[in-house]
């Protein structure tokens, strides 16, 4: 979990101090299996993998919007990297499911360098 930075275990204290008070989400990945080699022409299969974390869900500022890759209606998730589970990041394409609403990864994601937190633009 994170990078351990000077010692300071700061995705951990991050973690214990605000997770307990912020929103379910669960974190959805599509895992795109190998092609079957004797049909290398049909559907690559894929499958979905789900885990549980928890994060916020914000609006952007206009002022954010405004000439960034950022689109008006876009939103932000923050999800807290220490209650994700080892080797498992947000990305792009993914979806996040929170309040009830799902929402996919539309942006480059960006974290802190010891992973305490990591923030994305979302879309319905």
């Amino acid at each position: 979990m994170g990078n351990n930075l000077f010692g300071a275990r700061i995705a951990e204290k991050v973690g214990k101090a605000l997770g307990p008070s912020l929103l379910p989400v669960l974190l959805k990945k599509s895992v795109v299996r190998p092609v079957d080699p004797s049909d290398l022409t049909g559907p690559q299969p894929s499958s979905t993998r789900s885990y549980t974390c928890r994060g916020i869900l914000d609006t952007y500022k206009t002022s954010r919007t405004s000439g960034t890759v950022i689109q008006q209606g876009s939103r932000v998730v923050l999800i807290l990297g220490s209650t994700l589970p080892n080797n498992i990041e947000p990305e792009p394409d993914d979806r996040i499911m929170i309040e009830g609403q799902t929402f996919e990864i539309v942006g480059p994601v960006e974290r802190d360098p010891d992973a305490a937190t990591y923030t994305a633009a979302v879309r319905v």
